[in-house]
C-alpha cells in the first residue's frame, strides 16, 4: 500500500472520530465535526495522519530494517532500480580504420527529453567492421532450411584489409520477436554447415561449432552488480528485464576474412531442419556492430555535513533536484575532517567480514532505500555504523559521495534513433544510434515482503530448484518489472502455467579419467504459454547458465525441456559448474 492510502486511511479514521466526539461534546462541534472549515483543525488533523501513517507504514513492512539490511549484506543488487536499456549500433564513417575497436562501458547520450540528456554505457567490446548488412533472405523446405546474410564493404574498403577473429550478429526482434527467437535457437542448435563467400567467388567453410552465444560472461553483464552479489542471480533477471542482451551470437571467422576478394560477402547457415515461421525475415533482422547499453553512468553526490542531529542523510546527486537523475548505486565515500584536513575512506558495510574475537573500531557507511513521499521514485539514506551494525557519533566533517546514476523514467520517451549523441568517450570513427527502443525504469520493490524474498534466496539449492513451487517463487523474484507492469505481471503467471513439472535425478559424468557427480534437470512445459517453442529455448538457454553458475565447481548439471504440446525437446549439453566454495 502506498503512503497516499495510508494517509487517507488515517486521515478519514481522525474525521469519523471527531464526528462521534463532536455528537458527545456539543460545544466543541464547530472545530471538532466534518462540517468545520477552521483550517488550522484541517492542518492538526492532516498532520497527525501524516505521521501515524509513516509509522503504520513502517509496522506494516515487517521489520524493515532488519530486512534491509540483510539482503544488503547477501543480495545488494535487489534494493537498486533495474534502469533503461537498449541496443547500441554503431556505423563505420567512411576512410576511417578498419576494424576500430569501441570498447565496454563507453559512454553515448540521447537528444534532450524533457530538458534532460540520457546517458548510457555499452555493455560488449564492439569490433567495428566497415561494413554493412544489406540483405537477410531464409529459404525453408520440408525438412532443412537456409540463412543468407549479405555484407556490403564501404567504399574502398576490401576485405584483405579485416583484421577480425569474429562477426558478432544481433538478431533484432523489433519488427518481428518470433523470427528473431526462431533465428537464434537454430544457429544455437540446427547448423549443420557454414559457407562466407567473397564477391569474386571465394570462400571458405567453418563448422557448427564456429557459432556461440554472447552475455554470458561475467564481462557481459548489462546490469552492474556489486562483487559480493551472486552472478547468476544476474542471468536471470537481465533475462527478465531486457532478452534482447542475449539475441547476440558470434561467429568465430578465425582472421579468414581477409582471404575473400570483393565488396560483397555472403554469410550462409545450412540448418538441419525448417524454421517455424517459414522464413520470412528483413534486413533489419540481422545487424552489424552492436551492443546492449544500460543508462547508468557516474556523477558526484552533494556534499554532506555531518553533524549529531541525525542519524542519517539523504544522499542526493549533485544538481539533481534541477535535473531527472536517480541514485543508483554508492561507489565511494570519503570524509574530511573539519579543522585538520584529514582524509578518512569509508568502507560499505557489506564488506565487512568479521574475526572472531575482534570486531575493530572501524566506521562503515550502510545505505537504505526509501519510497520518496512526493514522488514515485526512491531515496538513498546514507548512515554510519560500527562493526556491530550500531549507529554511531560522528565527529563533525564533510562527506563527499561519488554515485552510480540513472535518468530515471526520463529515458522511457526516447524513440528510435534518438541515442545519438557523442559524449567525451564515445568513438570519432563511427556513428551510432539506437535501432530498437527503450525499456522503462523498473523501481526496486522497497515495499514488497522483503523478509520472505530474502529467506527464498537464502534456501535456495538443488531441492528448491526441483521443486516446482520453489521454482516458481525464485522465477518470480527476479522479474521485478512483473511486480509493477501488469502486462508482464500476466506474461510471468504464464510462464509459470506453463512449467507442468520438474524432476532431476543424480547423474556421474567421467572427465579426465575421474568420475564428476551432479544432478539431471528435466523441465515438462506448455510451449505457448512460454511465447512458442523459440521463446522456450531462449529460456531454457538462460535457466541453463544459471544452473552452471549455481552449480559447485567440482560438479555437472545437464538440463533437458520437453514440450507437451508440439513434443518439442532441448537439451543442452553436460556442463560443469561456477561456484566456488572455497
Amino acid at each position: 500500500m502506498s503512503m497516499n492510502r495510508y494517509f487517507q486511511d488515517e486521515l478519514a479514521y481522525l474525521r469519523e472520530i471527531g464526528d462521534e466526539f463532536a455528537r458527545e461534546n456539543p460545544r466543541l462541534a464547530p472545530y471538532l465535526a466534518r462540517e468545520s472549515r477552521d483550517p488550522d483543525v484541517e492542518r492538526l488533523l492532516e498532520g497527525f495522519a501524516f505521521l501515524t501513517g509513516r509509522l503504520r507504514e513502517k509496522l506494516d513492512d515487517e521489520l524493515p530494517e532488519v530486512a534491509h539490511s540483510l539482503i544488503e549484506l547477501v543480495w545488494p543488487n535487489y534494493l537498486r532500480p533495474v534502469p533503461a536499456m537498449t541496443v547500441i549500433e554503431f556505423s563505420v564513417i567512411p576512410g576511417a580504420d578498419a576494424g576500430a575497436p569501441v570498447e565496454r562501458g563507453t559512454m553515448v547520450a540521447s537528444r534532450e527529453v524533457g530538458g534532460t540528456t540520457c546517458r548510457f554505457r555499452t555493455a560488449y567490446d564492439v569490433h567495428c567492421l566497415p561494413m554493412s548488412v544489406t540483405g537477410v533472405e531464409v529459404d525453408s523446405t520440408p525438412t532443412t532450411s537456409r540463412l543468407t546474410v549479405k555484407l556490403q564493404m564501404l567504399d574502398g574498403v576490401d576485405p584483405t584489409q579485416i583484421d577480425a577473429d569474429r562477426l558478432r550478429l544481433f538478431l533484432d526482434g523489433a519488427s518481428d520477436v518470433t523470427i528473431a527467437r526462431d533465428l537464434y535457437r537454430a544457429l544455437m542448435q540446427d547448423v549443420r554447415s557454414i559457407g562466407v563467400l567473397g564477391g569474386d567467388g571465394s570462400r571458405f567453410a567453418l563448422d557448427a561449432k564456429a557459432v556461440s552465444p554472447v552475455g554470458f560472461d561475467v564481462d557481459e553483464a548489462v546490469l552492474p552488480y556489486p562483487p559480493n552479489a551472486f552472478p547468476g542471480f544476474r542471468i536471470l533477471q537481465e533475462y527478465f528485464a531486457f532478452p534482447e542482451k542475449f539475441m547476440f551470437v558470434d561467429i568465430h571467422v578465425g582472421n579468414r576474412l581477409r582471404t575473400l576478394r570483393g565488396p560483397q560477402i555472403e554469410l550462409k547457415f545450412e540448418f538441419s531442419r525448417p524454421l517455424d515461421r517459414g522464413g520470412k525475415a528483413s534486413r533489419s533482422t540481422v545487424r552489424l556492430n552492436c551492443t546492449p547499453a544500460v543508462n547508468v553512468f557516474d556523477d558526484d553526490g552533494e556534499p554532506v555535513n555531518l553533524d549529531h542531529r541525525k542519524s542519517e542523510y539523504r544522499v542526493r546527486p549533485m544538481g539533481g533536484r534541477d535535473r531527472q537523475i536517480d541514485v543508483y548505486g554508492v561507489e565511494k565515500v570519503v570524509g574530511w575532517v573539519r579543522g585538520r584536513n584529514e582524509q578518512v575512506v569509508y568502507k560499505p558495510f557489506a564488506s565487512y567480514r568479521p574475526i572472531v574475537g575482534k570486531a575493530g573500531d572501524e566506521v562503515y557507511y550502510r545505505i537504505r532505500r526509501r519510497g520518496a513521499v512526493a514522488s514515485q521514485t526512491v531515496d538513498a539514506y546514507i548512515s554510519f555504523v560500527d562493526a556491530e551494525s550500531r549507529a554511531i557519533p560522528m565527529a563533525a566533517e564533510t562527506v563527499s559521495i561519488e554515485l552510480s546514476c540513472t535518468n530515471g523514467r526520463a529515458p522511457e520517451a526516447l524513440a528510435v534513433g534518438a541515442i545519438d549523441q557523442p559524449t567525451a568517450t564515445s568513438p570519432t570513427f563511427a556513428t551510432f544510434r539506437n535501432p530498437i527502443g527503450v525499456t522503462a525504469q523498473t523501481p526496486p520493490p522497497i515495499d514488497r515482503n522483503l523478509l520472505w524474498i530474502l529467506i527464498s534466496n537464502l534456501a535456495l539449492n538443488y531441492s528448491s530448484l526441483a521443486d516446482i513451487h520453489a521454482l516458481g517463487r525464485i522465477l518470480s523474484t527476479y522479474n521485478v518489472r512483473a511486480q509493477v507492469d501488469e502486462q508482464e505481471r500476466r506474461r510471468m503467471e504464464l510462464l509459470l502455467e506453463g512449467i507442468q513439472s520438474v524432476h532431476s535425478e543424480p547423474m556421474d559424468w567421467m572427465r579426465s579419467g575421474g568420475v564428476l557427480r551432479g544432478v539431471r534437470f528435466m523441465l515438462t512445459v506448455q510451449e505457448s504459454k512460454l511465447g512458442g517453442a523459440a521463446e522456450l529455448f531462449l529460456f531454457g538457454t538462460v535457466f541453463d547458465r544459471f544452473l552452471d553458475m549455481f552449480s559447485n565447481i567440482n560438479s555437472v548439471h545437464q538440463l533437458t525441456i520437453q514440450g507437451v504440446e508440439r513434443n518439442v525437446r532441448y537439451q543442452w549439453g553436460v556442463r560443469t559448474g561456477q561456484n566456488r566454495i572455497l
